[in-house]
């Protein structure tokens, strides 16, 4: 319906941006601030799992639509590269800092000043983007890494059920058996032959 926009939810918050199973609101209930831009960090800022809360993603484009009341946002000033950001808040001492705060208030709630309060180390600019791009880099790589490795998994996989049906078929002691009936055989003819039968 025209009227009616999407709410990102914590749900929607996993490895990227997921726009999957999200909630409709009527447009007017969604303010101008709230619609999520490239580069917004979205925040889950409440949630029944200690894992979830605090887990934050990064959007890699514009959505026309804005964020539900279980997540807040982080939007960057000019002079800051984005992606800098983002790459903070995938970091371990982010997750340290969320993990400190959770289990201090004893709920899995954040509010508006743990996030405000948290430090970031900042690099200048130029120093942001170089590291981002290094960064970029090296996951890629990863990420490469981690194709092969889920490749040779399934090889390996299949191997397993190969080995198995070959087993299951009689294939894999086929030759023993070979070379059994053929012993038993000669035992047989040298047997049948001997001078004391």
């Amino acid at each position: 319906h025209k009227d009616l926009l999407p709410v990102v939810r914590a749900n929607n918050i996993q490895n990227k941006l997921v726009l999957k199973d999200l909630v409709y609101v009527p447009s007017n209930r969604i303010s101008k601030e709230q619609f999520i831009k490239c580069g917004d960090i979205i925040i889950a800022m409440s949630s029944g799992s200690k894992n979830l809360v605090g887990k934050a993603v990064q959007a890699d484009t514009d959505f026309c639509g804005g964020f539900g009341a279980f997540c807040g946002l982080y939007r960057t000033i000019d002079f800051i590269e984005p992606k800098y950001i983002g790459f903070f808040f995938l970091s371990q001492s982010y997750r340290q800092r969320i993990s400190e705060l959770s289990s201090g208030i004893h709920i899995n709630n954040l509010r508006r000043e743990h996030i405000e309060s948290t430090e970031i180390p900042l690099a200048p600019v130029n120093e942001q983007k170089r590291l981002v791009y290094k960064l970029e880099e090296l996951f890629t790589q990863l990420d490469a890494g981690v194709e092969s490795l889920n490749k040779a998994k399934l090889l390996l996989k299949r191997y397993r059920q190969s080995v198995l049906k070959s087993a299951m078929e009689g294939k894999l002691t086929a030759e023993w058996r070979k070379r059994s009936e053929e012993r038993r055989v000669g035992k047989e003819c040298r047997s049948r032959w001997s001078p004391y039968h």
